[in-house]
């Protein structure tokens, strides 16, 4: 079965759309766990920073 353009293309563009919005997600909890935690300590902002 040979593949379509179009049908790779839309799947494509889907899993970009899908990844873009987990990351904006991602990113927005870290910016909200750095605004209500702010005495954590340096470790556990550095585990964070590097889930991010």
């Amino acid at each position: 079965m040979p593949l379509s353009i179009d049908t790779t293309f839309g799947a494509l563009l889907l899993g970009g759309f899908c990844a873009a919005a987990l990351s904006g997600i991602v990113v927005v909890q870290t910016f909200l766990y750095t605004k209500l935690f702010p005495r954590d300590s340096a470790r556990v902002k550095a585990i964070v920073g590097a889930v991010l």
